[in-house]
């Protein structure tokens, strides 16, 4: 005979499992805010210094010189014989920014359905089968990170890099890729909590 879930109310160590479960639910929504700052974030990378200085987000420059300012890294790959910098640089940030996106929705999506399990779980409604459980927050946790080792990978961009050289190939990270770091650790310490609230179910 299968055994019987424990109800939400009982208590899981020193607190019931509805706490247990809002807590992690708190995350996954954390995670998700995060998530959709990092899309929306307009510093990813900078490079320069004083009038050539100029920050990128994920698929364009947003700030910088005139010119430069809202272009997508397509069209500024495309003009970079009128620049001071590499051409490489631009598709390279076309190219990873574009990866990122990808990987980062399916992270994004993935996540979603975990959500989705917590709540049926706080509501104790059957929804995913026990293997399906594990594989969503961990194909998530893999695209979030598949997507960020891509981008750092292509760019090449660094925290401690040197890049004031106008014309030089260098990229600095900034708030994006921090914050991408942040989002990380959460999603590790909400698994984490999945993993032995899921786990402790039946005791």
């Amino acid at each position: 005979m299968e055994a019987k879930e424990k109800n939400i109310e009982d208590k899981l160590f020193c607190m019931k499992r509805k706490i247990w479960a809002l807590i992690i639910y708190v995350l996954q929504a954390i995670i998700l805010v995060l998530m959709l700052g990092a899309f929306g974030s307009n510093r990813w990378v900078s490079h320069g210094d004083g009038d050539y200085k100029w920050t990128g987000g994920l698929l364009r420059v947003p700030t910088g010189p005139a010119e430069w300012e809202d272009v997508e890294y397509i069209d500024m790959a495309e003009s970079c014989d009128k620049l001071f910098i590499p051409c490489d640089v631009f598709k390279s940030l076309r190219s990873g920014g574009a990866a990122f996106c990808f990987f980062e929705v399916m992270a994004y999506m993935s996540t979603i359905v975990w959500m989705t399990k917590i709540t049926f779980m706080i509501l104790q409604r059957p929804f995913l089968n026990n293997l399906m459980v594990y594989f969503w927050p961990g194909i998530g946790l893999g695209f979030h990170i598949l997507a960020e080792i891509i981008w750092s990978g292509v760019t090449k961009a660094k925290f401690d890099g040197n890049c004031k050289n106008i014309e030089g190939d260098e990229l600095c990270s900034t708030q994006g890729p921090a914050l991408f770091l942040a989002i990380t650790c959460f999603y590790i310490v909400a698994f984490a909590l999945f993993i032995v609230f899921y786990i402790k179910r039946f005791e």
